[in-house]
């Protein structure tokens, strides 16, 4: 916005026929927005951490759900520049909805193996023994969902 007012200034310095005026600008809005969804992002993953610690009182639950979403959104973040997607307040707002999503599969996973290790196995056999259990059902919802949301991506002018 800063680089189109500018470059509006200087054709407008340039001439003196014709007067260049903004008539209107969503700027304003758009920046509140982007910054209303970006502070919902980050605070939704510390409100996440914190609630699994305050419930859990297990130190690697916590740190599981914490190392997870920093770990699934730098990769998302990559893709998305790949693919030339641009971070607006529908992206914040999936984004929103996948740490989300991350913690709970997390949370699942970690209570899973910590169920198994109470009977007796080993933590690299009740980590595997959770993930057997619970892929299926992971993936499943995780498929319901895009089945819900991904039309929303095709919809006319959300970017």
């Amino acid at each position: 916005v800063k680089a189109a007012r500018a470059a509006i200034a200087e054709m407008g310095a340039k001439t003196t026929k014709a007067k260049f005026t903004e008539v209107t600008s969503s700027s304003g809005f758009v920046k509140e927005s982007y910054d209303a969804a970006l502070e919902a992002l980050w605070l939704g993953a510390l409100l996440a951490v914190g609630v699994v610690w305050l419930f859990l009182r297990d130190i690697r639950a916590t740190l599981v759900s914490a190392v997870a979403m920093p770990l699934s959104l730098i990769p998302t973040f990559a893709v998305m520049a790949a693919f030339n997607i641009s971070l607006n307040n529908i992206t914040l707002l999936a984004l929103s909805l996948v740490v989300g999503i991350l913690v709970d599969d997390a949370i699942v996973v970690v209570e899973g193996a910590a169920h198994n290790m109470e009977r007796g196995m080993s933590r690299h056999d009740a980590a595997v023994a959770a993930m057997n259990a619970l892929f299926g059902p992971i993936i499943g919802i995780t498929l319901v969902l895009m089945a819900v949301f991904l039309p929303a991506a095709f919809l006319p002018g959300l970017t």
